[in-house]
């Protein structure tokens, strides 16, 4: 299937691979499951499409794979940020 416009969103945990290093690997299993348990409840929100997520890296679209205008996508993926980066500000901040 073809799709002409699609907007990507891609986000990667700053300082993950130190972070990683002073944890258990159980409690970087944990912290991963509930920021990305969270980011897909964030994207079925919107209407977006989780791609994939590969270690600390997520990656997720407007637009497919189901057909919106270009705009339309791109808002939704727009939207997706504002509340994943509200998310990890309130429920992710340095001191949890």
């Amino acid at each position: 299937e073809k799709f002409d416009v699609v907007t990507c969103f891609f986000s990667d945990i700053v300082g993950f691979t130190s972070m990683a290093g002073e944890m258990r690997p159980v409690d970087v299993m944990k912290m991963l499951n509930a920021l990305y348990t969270e980011f897909d409840r964030i994207c079925e929100k919107h209407g977006c499409y989780k791609v994939e997520t590969i270690g600390d890296a997520y990656m997720a679209i407007g637009g497919a794979p189901d057909h919106c205008s270009g705009p339309e996508g791109a808002e939704k993926i727009a939207l997706f940020a504002l509340d994943a980066i509200e998310c990890v500000r309130t429920k992710f901040s340095s001191n949890s």
